[in-house]
């Protein structure tokens, strides 16, 4: 096939791609935005693995295989007429999670993680387990991972506290190394925990009050009006009753490792200048008329190509070279199986004593 040009040793490259995405998850009275929005077939707060396929979702049609979805129930495919598609959705969800664990509770999620968050000690004093947590109420927050990726980017955890719309404290990593200090509110300079970047945990340890003034229901219950702390900070969905006047926003950026492909593919000067499309032709050929028989195979072997060159000059012809206006270029495997097509924004017109190379790149 000679519209078929194979890559190059050097036309191919594999590269990994590190991006940050940014996320800001804002909490408030019993609800979870994520980047100012909600998803609408998820879960309140929660991202879903396949959301970069917006509206995506997995369905089935009934016929006669009798084959499913699995989460479709048994009364309502035989309910269902024959020929309706049955619609149902992914289940790989995740939101931030929020828990308080207190010194006389069940520690159990806190003592899994005594072994690392001592192994960050050489990071900051504020890691020792024995010291800093095990004998503190922890107000422990969870990243989920489809969220952040391979793990939190370091210094990005900013943590905003507001009450009734006023910024109260914002504490964030200013030294990089995992601790977060209030950089706003009543104690700045203090260290109200610490951030596993790996693991995507947040331990708040710190309890004093940031107002002594303001109350809020974040024990759940009707009567049990708290003051504003760290300790309270994400509390937003506890029991039956919300927290009305406190909005905890969790910034942070995560960190996805992307493979790339990068090929570069040729149109050599002198080639790739010839089209099947009818327009290349002189009208009023037979150009497409083919002749078989038992023994033969015949293609018309003279076909006037149009000459669509243009001249500067009025009422003068320009001189015949073969042109073409490239639109696509397709990728092929090793069979000749067109695996992937790369379409231009812009048709590029191609003469024959011209050559170009396309630069095309593909996310994995």
């Amino acid at each position: 096939m000679s519209y078929l040009h194979q890559f190059g040793p050097d036309d191919v490259f594999h590269n990994q791609l590190k991006t940050h995405p940014q996320f800001k998850v804002t909490l408030y009275s019993g609800s979870a935005y994520i980047n100012d929005r909600r998803e609408a077939n998820i879960q309140s707060g929660s991202i879903d693995l396949y959301e970069t396929l917006s509206g995506s979702y997995p369905f089935s049609v009934k016929d006669g295989t009798a084959t499913v979805v699995r989460t479709t129930s048994k009364n309502s495919f035989n309910t269902t007429d024959y020929g309706t598609t049955l619609n149902a959705s992914y289940p790989l969800t995740s939101s931030v999670e929020r828990e308080m664990i207190q010194t006389n509770g069940d520690r159990k999620r806190i003592a899994a993680l005594q072994n690392t968050v001592n192994y960050y000690q050489y990071q900051s004093k504020y890691f020792d387990f024995d010291t800093y947590i095990t004998s503190s109420d922890i107000n422990l927050v969870s990243i989920p991972s489809i969220m952040f990726g391979s793990s939190i980017k370091r210094g990005s955890v900013k943590l905003n506290y507001y009450f009734t719309g006023t910024l109260m404290a914002t504490a964030e990593d200013t030294k990089r190394n995992g601790e977060l200090i209030e950089t706003k509110g009543p104690n700045v300079g203090s260290t109200v925990g610490v951030v596993l970047y790996n693991e995507g945990f947040m331990l708040l340890t710190a309890s004093y009050h940031i107002s002594t003034v303001s109350t809020d229901c974040y024990s759940g219950s009707s009567g049990a009006q708290l003051a504003p702390n760290w300790a309270n900070f994400a509390a937003y969905n506890t029991g039956t009753f919300f927290p009305s006047s406190s909005i905890s926003e969790i910034n942070f950026e995560g960190t996805h490792t992307i493979p790339t492909i990068t090929m570069f593919a040729h149109a050599p000067e002198g080639q790739l200048n010839t089209s099947m499309n009818p327009t290349f032709y002189t009208q009023g050929q037979q150009y497409d008329t083919v002749k078989t028989g038992s023994r033969d195979f015949a293609e018309p072997d003279k076909v006037n190509i149009k000459n669509t060159m243009q001249s500067s000059f009025c009422s003068s012809s320009a001189q015949m070279e073969k042109q073409v206006f490239i639109s696509k270029v397709g990728i092929y495997d090793q069979d000749k199986n067109l695996i992937g097509i790369a379409k231009l924004a812009n048709p590029v017109r191609k003469q024959e004593s011209q050559g170009f190379t396309f630069k095309l790149k593909l996310d994995i």
